[in-house]
């Protein structure tokens, strides 16, 4: 089943190799929490979705066949998929865990969950 592949591949994403988001909290926004390593692996895997994805698609331009150009197209649909359905479920992780349902939040440098200021606050 799909969701086993995926669960175990979460489970083998090494976060001290994900690229760091570096964007620090701004003066307007409330930090919430840090994410756990289950939530960063999950983000994770949808980066290298992503990635999976592109450099498909990549192939499928340069690919000297129409029947391999279209077989990375669909490797790359595949891959886009993926991405979008674990960054769906990454975000509404993120909007459970710290009850932000409807609200804006974003990641920011050290998997700082962080909320920007309300207009009424301002």
């Amino acid at each position: 089943m799909v969701f086993d592949k995926i669960r175990q591949e979460v489970k083998d994403i090494d976060i001290t190799k994900l690229i760091p988001i570096e964007d620090a909290p701004k003066e307007n926004e409330k930090v919430l929490g840090t994410l756990d390593d289950d939530c960063i692996r999950l983000w994770g895997l949808a980066q290298a979705y992503k990635r999976r994805m592109m450099e498909a698609m990549i192939e499928a331009n340069y690919a000297p066949t129409k029947e391999m150009r279209n077989r990375y197209g669909d490797i790359g649909a595949g891959y886009e998929d993926k991405h979008h359905m674990l960054i769906k479920g990454f975000w509404m992780e993120i909007q459970e865990e710290f009850d932000m349902w409807g609200k804006s939040v974003s990641i920011r440098s050290g998997w700082q969950i962080v909320e920007p200021e309300s207009v009424e606050e301002a």
